[in-house]
């Protein structure tokens, strides 16, 4: 395929293709704002997702959050300083907006294929 036809196809399929597909973002023609796009739209899909939960997550909240995935499993990301947290009172405390990122990441990407449930 030629690199305009690439891009067509893959900005037609806007909705249905996910950030970390695996020849879009893989193939070298497609420019980083298509991927910056992508982002956003994502990045608003899980606003409104979210959007039920309160700014400031707890860490059973978190769990929810990310399909019900166990305590041990949630810590570990937690210490694994895959996403950014605050312990106060010994009490784990999530602002929304890092849940997000979280989900955003490459490292989620990564560890969602091994998760039994998937956001």
């Amino acid at each position: 395929m030629f690199r305009r036809d690439i891009r067509t196809v893959c900005r037609q399929n806007v909705e249905r293709v996910v950030i970390k597909n695996q020849y879009c973002n893989s193939h070298p023609t497609i420019d980083k704002s298509f991927q910056e796009l992508m982002t956003v739209k994502n990045q608003e899909y899980y606003e409104q997702l979210f959007e039920p939960y309160p700014d400031v997550v707890t860490l059973d909240e978190f769990r929810a959050m990310l399909g019900g995935i166990g305590e041990t499993t949630a810590r570990k990301i937690l210490h694994g300083n895959h996403i950014k947290y605050f312990f106060i009172r010994s009490a784990y405390r999530i602002p929304k907006v890092w849940v997000i990122e979280y989900v955003l990441s490459d490292h989620y990407a990564q560890y969602r294929q091994e998760l039994k449930v998937q956001v």
